[in-house]
């Protein structure tokens, strides 16, 4: 705030940043020296997106409280973004679901796909879905391959990029894209929370049994 002479920058602002370090190559930073590298770090570290979660039930999955994820950037969840983005989209009058078109990803999803949330890859993503992360799913199914809401998502060694929340799945690669805003999280604090996720989802699968 100080540098901006005591208001806050705009969110306008931020994305703009986030889009430019996702330009910026990182042998370029290499010649700034060790001085140079820390303070863009901090810099970085301080513009990050903050991700959470929160865990529900869902009526594709009555019965069992803790089995919908809802992954939240910023304090907003993935589905209150499209909801408020895409309004018609998010409220198809064919979905039987309440919660609309499409649902926060099945708890087994996520851990059964845990490397592709943590690195980006799994053996079961590939083709079409290659480089791509399941952040909504079908509201009817719960399935993520039936059609939903995801990302591109690219890990680095101190930084975790989410580019553009789109349409994949029923035969689509990635289109269309509903939102091209590039999510950047700092990949310790991103690390910490998919590691407290998977613990509250064994915890809710150990409870069941």
């Amino acid at each position: 705030e100080q540098a901006t002479g005591g208001r806050p920058l705009s969110a306008a602002v931020l994305r703009a940043c986030r889009h430019l370090w996702v330009l910026i190559d990182c042998s370029q930073r290499s010649r700034c020296g060790y001085r140079g590298r820390l303070s863009f770090d901090v810099l970085l570290k301080w513009m990050s997106n903050q991700l959470s979660f929160v865990v529900r039930s869902s009526p594709i999955c009555e019965g069992e409280p803790d089995a919908i994820v809802d992954f939240e950037i910023d304090s907003e969840s993935v589905w209150q973004r499209m909801r408020r983005l895409e309004p018609q989209l998010m409220a198809s009058p064919q979905a039987s679901n309440p919660d609309g078109t499409f649902v926060g990803v099945s708890a087994w999803i996520v851990r059964g796909r845990e490397d592709a949330y943590r690195t980006g890859h799994h053996p079961g993503y590939r083709g079409r879905w290659a480089g791509l992360l399941p952040l909504l799913a079908c509201s009817d199914c719960g399935w993520e391959g039936c059609g939903g809401i995801w990302t591109r998502i690219f890990v680095g060694p101190k930084r975790v990029f989410w580019s553009g929340l789109g349409f994949s799945g029923a035969g689509e690669g990635f289109k269309p894209v509903y939102d091209p805003t590039t999510f950047v999280f700092d990949r310790s604090d991103y690390d910490a929370t998919f590691t407290a996720l998977l613990e509250r989802i064994r915890l809710a699968e150990s409870a069941a049994e």
